[in-house]
Parts: C-alpha cells; sequence; structure tokens
C-alpha cells in the first residue's frame, strides 16, 4: 500500500516486525510498496486482556462478498502451512509465492502455526471523459460473519491520472467475480441516499483483529480516520458525474499466531488483476522484534 497521502496508522506498527523491504510475486498490480501491519497482543511481556466478542452470523452489506475472499484466503494458508504448493492451496487464483521453501521455515522459526486475514486493499478509480477523476483508497476487514473498512479516504488525482494498474468493474468474472460484486456494491451505495452508512470497523471488529496492543490501537486510529473521512468522499462522489469506474486488488496481509494465539508477525499476499483473470502472490513473513 502507498502510504504517502493516505496517511492512515496501519504502517505505524511495522518498526514492530523486521525489515520492510519483502514483496510477494507480483501479477499486474502495479508497484505499490509493501502494506502490512502486524504486533503482539502482549509484547510488553504483561498479559493481554480477555477480547471483546467476535462478531457472528453472515456478512451483509455492499462488502459481503469479501468474506468469502476471507474463507479463500484462510483456507489457503491453512492449506500453504500444511506442505501444499501456493498453486494448489489457492486455486481459484494464479497463485504463487516468491520462495515457499523460505517462508515456511521462517514460519516455523517463529514458532507460527496458524495464520489469519486480516487486511485487504480494494480500490476504485473514477473517470470521465477518458480521465481519471477521483480515486477512493480502502483497506477491508472481512472474515465469515463481518465485512468492514479498516480505513477509508479518497483524492481528486493530479493530471487527471491515477498512477497504478487497474481493471474495469465488468471484467471481473469468474474467481474475480466477489471483487466485482464488492466493488459494485460500494459503488451503489456511494452513489445512493446511505454513502453516510458506508460500513466502518467497530469495537469488536477490531478486537477480532487483535484483542490489544499497538496493533489494536493503529486499527482503531484507521477506523476512526475512515469515519471521520466518510461525509467529504460522499459530497465528492456526488459531484463527480462520472461515466466509468475502475476496481484495483492490491495488497493483502495475514497475522501469523503461534500455538497459544499469540501474534509473531505478519505474511505479506498481493492480489493482481489482468483481463480479468485474478493473481495472488504470497510474501515474505515478517517477525516481530
Amino acid at each position: 500500500m502507498r502510504r504517502g497521502w493516505m496517511g492512515l496508522a496501519l504502517v505505524g506498527v511495522l518498526s514492530a516486525c523486521g525489515n520492510n523491504d519483502a514483496s510477494p510475486a507480483k501479477s499486474g498490480s502495479g508497484e505499490a510498496p509493501p502494506s502490512t501491519a502486524a504486533q503482539t497482543a502482549n509484547a510488553t511481556g504483561s498479559p493481554a486482556p480477555a477480547p471483546a466478542p467476535a462478531p457472528t452470523g453472515k456478512a451483509t452489506g455492499p462488502l459481503a462478498s469479501m468474506s468469502g475472499v476471507a474463507r479463500s484466503l484462510n483456507d489457503g494458508i491453512a492449506a500453504f502451512l500444511g506442505g501444499k504448493d501456493a498453486a494448489a492451496s489457492f486455486p481459484g487464483w494464479d497463485a504463487a509465492a516468491k520462495d515457499a521453501d523460505k517462508l515456511r521455515e521462517d514460519l516455523k522459526a517463529a514458532g507460527a502455526t496458524t495464520a489469519v486475514h486480516v487486511f485487504m486493499e480494494l480500490e476504485l478509480i473514477f473517470q470521465k471523459g477518458g480521465k481519471d477523476v477521483y480515486y477512493l483508497r480502502t483497506g477491508v476487514y472481512s472474515s465469515d460473519s463481518t465485512a468492514v473498512f479498516v480505513q477509508f479516504d479518497g483524492r481528486e488525482p493530479e493530471g487527471g491520472k491515477v498512477e497504478v494498474v487497474s481493471e474495469p468493474l465488468d471484467a471481473f468474472t469468474g474467481s474475480g467475480a466477489p471483487f466485482r460484486e464488492a466493488g459494485e456494491g460500494l459503488l451503489k451505495m456511494l452513489q445512493g441516499p446511505d454513502c453516510a452508512k458506508v460500513p466502518i470497523a467497530g469495537p469488536q471488529d477490531i478486537a477480532a483483529i487483535a484483542p490489544s496492543g499497538p496493533l489494536h490501537a493503529d486499527f482503531t486510529k484507521g477506523a476512526e480516520a475512515g469515519k471521520g473521512n466518510v461525509d467529504k468522499v460522499c459530497k465528492a462522489i456526488a459531484a463527480l458525474g462520472s461515466d466509468k469506474v475502475r476496481l484495483r486488488v492490491d495488497d493483502q496481509s495475514y497475522v501469523a499466531k503461534d500455538a497459544a494465539g499469540a501474534i509473531v508477525g505478519t505474511i505479506r499476499g498481493d492480489f493482481g488483476a489482468k483481463a480479468g483473470k485474478i493473481s495472488y502472490g504470497l510474501g515474505k513473513f515478517r517477525k516481530l522484534k
């Protein structure tokens, strides 16, 4: 995730992990710098407080289809940790791992036994008259029971051009359909009377990611900033009159946990789309310092 103009909090905990120069296999998703966040709930050595109850039930709202993506990611990383290669672990996508053996070795050395999807970038590029007129950047947390924004912001691009690789919404077919459905659902809400009701993560969502510690604080700041941006974004999109919308899928992150459930680091993933075909790269593990 590019960190400049968005300025949200999820980057803040990267110093808790190893160096930040890792990048997974890229496949048509642009050259944005890494985006990941991780911190153990008890990094200071003190016991973590009991987490708030996790959301239950089935995800609803404009991002509901991202729950299916989360299931594929969680099932896939479990299969990968169990010894399957990336292509077999993530069969719905054109998947690869940058260095599968080293990734498994690093996870084992850190005591990681499981990994859980916690973050993915989903972006809309609004166009008018062949020019990019607005760039909506979001970070989504999704699980079986919820799909909400942990980042939400937008801006007008300089020079009428967003320098990222994107695809028309209707190009996302087959394994890309869940991303299209989320993009279309979000677009409908943004352009309708319920724009102000876009789903931003609440305390229970953030507690499900991390019950306490810097990661919890970081996601909380990101969600609060997102809430503060909703009105601005809604007003900007209402005034656009755009004639086309493109979609970009990009950075994704897992938290890796040990047998006791403590977060020991992060794994970065990376999505891309080209001619409707979804690619997925599994990158490096970053251990907590």
